[in-house]
């Protein structure tokens, strides 16, 4: 039994091998488009991000198939006023896991889409390119107004986002 565990797990390792590989190779070919924002990944930044996404996978009990987000994180922030070439692959990390904390904690009621358009939304807008700020803040309250099943927290690109409406909270 023990030899037919590591079989298994030698094949896994090596479908996962293949996996990343695909997945880096798919990272670099973004490069096409995304250099004339003047962002490109090199093949060690594009390895590095594929593990921070097989780690932020694994933490928040994920599964994904193939290069999955980041790909569209890529195509959407590409063009972020806040992005440059100094800071491109640790917002890519950054941006990632926080997709997936929230794709997590809201039991994925929001498409892989939609929650990369409010992420860049609030990104552009309130948080002025600050992950800390879209996760902390920004997407938290989105996060209660998701998991609470509300749906008139539409973003109205004229609000100026310092405040939300008020949450009852059960005392």
């Amino acid at each position: 039994m023990s030899a037919l565990i590591s079989i298994f797990m030698g094949a896994g390792g090596e479908l996962r091998q293949l996996e990343n590989a695909a997945i880096t190779r798919d990272l670099l070919a973004t490069n096409e488009r995304t250099a004339e924002y003047g962002l490109v990944l090199t093949e060690s930044q594009a390895r590095e991000l594929v593990e921070i996404r097989n780690r932020s996978l694994r933490e928040n009990e994920r599964i994904e198939l193939g290069s999955g987000a980041i790909l569209q994180i890529i195509d959407k922030f590409c063009t972020s006023s806040y992005i440059n070439s100094q800071n491109y692959a640790q917002t890519l990390g950054e941006l990632l896991d926080i997709f997936y904390y929230f794709k997590t904690e809201s039991r994925d009621r929001i498409s892989d889409k939609d929650l990369i358009d409010i992420m860049y939304e609030l990104f552009e807008g309130p948080c002025h390119g600050s992950t800390e700020l879209l996760a902390g803040r920004d997407l938290e309250s989105l996060l209660r107004y998701v998991n609470e099943g509300r749906d008139d927290l539409l973003h109205d690109p004229d609000d100026d986002y310092d405040t939300y409406p008020e949450i009852e909270e059960d005392i």
